[in-house]
């Protein structure tokens, strides 16, 4: 059944591939939505929903197949994808994972569940997927396959979440990067946040709002009301004068390029003071180069994600629930799908021939709600063949 669901799935993921290589791929916003509309002129794709985190970029498409090859639309797909960054296609195929029909469904779903996060069972990855989707539906990109796969994804991982090992929980990014800056020095705080409107920033000043001995200062291009205590909002293209205020700088922007550089960081600082950099950001927010100036300590994506290892015993044993949620989602997946294909193939023949006849529909209704995947799958092969029948005979 592995081609009842036509999903392909291009996935560059922090398990194969380090964060300098990871920055090569990612998207920013305004790049989605123009690579969407690329992808709109291929020949085949019918759908897609690119997803650009600090830890993955993955693109989603549907396709159909029955005029062109499957594997022609994949090429096209991974020339684009490839020279839109930049890169030789021969780049994008030594890093990137594959995912197909009912595989790439299952992916997702891991993803959107937090199956698949460095911080197992993540809250963070489920606005991103949301706002991910969302992106394709403004850019009226989103068919029958991609609305399916990813509202059934979505509402997947909500009943994942809701398992007691994975409840209440609380741990994410924000959290852990709110643990360094708590412990980074006991007396009262500095903190300059650069990204604060996305869902770590969001989720981040939330958190340390809870801390009476933080000072919270951000930088930011468009005034956004704050409702929250003791935050102040500052020009963006002040952001280094800040710097020297701060005891703790974090950026978590979406920026393509570096926001804060060695040079201009150097420049800019007065006061002699140990000072702690956060940058979960890819690409990069802050220069690298910046941790060898005095006093300074940088700490980024991929050092949160090796603490992390250390959190996932709590919620280990949640995973076996975990799948089999996932398992009876996509098995509803499978159902819906071939349950459309078959409409669309037999409404001009069996269908119409029993439309009037109540009885016999409710039937076929109720076996497809009380049927496995696999079940459904033979009773539409055993109803496909009386519909040609009936076409023979009608003709």
């Amino acid at each position: 059944m592995n081609r009842t669901i036509s999903l392909y799935a291009l996935v560059i993921s922090y398990k194969k591939v380090p964060v300098e290589i990871r920055k090569l791929f990612s998207f920013s916003k305004d790049e989605i939505g123009i690579f969407l509309a690329k992808l709109k002129e291929i020949q085949g794709v019918e759908g897609a929903v690119v997803l650009s985190t600090c830890n993955r970029t993955e693109v989603y498409f549907s396709y159909d197949d029955s005029r062109r090859h499957i594997s022609e639309i994949i090429c096209d797909v991974e020339v684009l994808f490839s020279s839109f960054k930049d890169l030789a296609v021969t780049a994008l195929r030594k890093w990137v994972l594959s995912y197909m029909g009912i595989g790439a469904v299952k992916h997702l779903f891991h993803v959107t569940s937090g199956l698949d996060s460095a911080v197992l069972g993540e809250n963070e990855i489920v606005a991103q997927v949301k706002e991910a989707y969302g992106i394709t539906v403004e850019n009226e990109f989103a068919d029958f396959v991609i609305n399916t796969v990813f509202q059934k994804g979505l509402a997947c991982s909500k009943e994942v979440k809701s398992c007691d090992e994975f409840k209440c929980s609380g741990l994410s990014y924000a959290t852990l990067i709110t643990s360094e800056i708590v412990h980074f020095q006991p007396e009262c705080k500095k903190v300059f946040i650069l990204g604060a409107s996305g869902v770590i920033g969001s989720q981040l000043i939330k958190n340390l709002c809870g801390y009476d001995n933080i000072e919270i200062i951000t930088a930011v291009r468009k005034h956004r009301c704050l409702c929250e205590k003791n935050i102040v909002e500052v020009a963006y293209a002040d952001r280094y004068t800040w710097v020297d205020w701060a005891d703790v700088v974090v950026s978590v922007t979406t920026s393509p390029h570096y926001v804060l550089t060695q040079n201009e960081t150097r420049a800019c600082i007065k006061q002699q003071k140990q000072r702690l950099f956060i940058d979960v950001a890819v690409p990069n927010d802050i220069d690298p180069l910046v941790q060898e100036l005095d006093n300074i300590e940088l700490k980024n994506i991929d050092y949160f994600n090796e603490i992390i290892v250390n959190h996932k015993e709590r919620r280990i044993s949640g995973i076996a629930k975990a799948e089999e949620i996932i398992s009876s989602a996509m098995e509803d997946v499978l159902k819906t799908v071939i349950f459309r294909n078959f409409i669309q193939k037999c409404e001009d023949s069996i269908f119409r021939h029993y439309s009037g006849n109540k009885e016999v529909m409710r039937l076929i209704y109720d076996f497809k709600d009380n049927s496995s995947a696999e079940e459904l799958e033979k009773m539409v092969g055993v109803l496909e063949k009386i519909a040609a029948g009936t076409r023979n005979v009608t003709s």
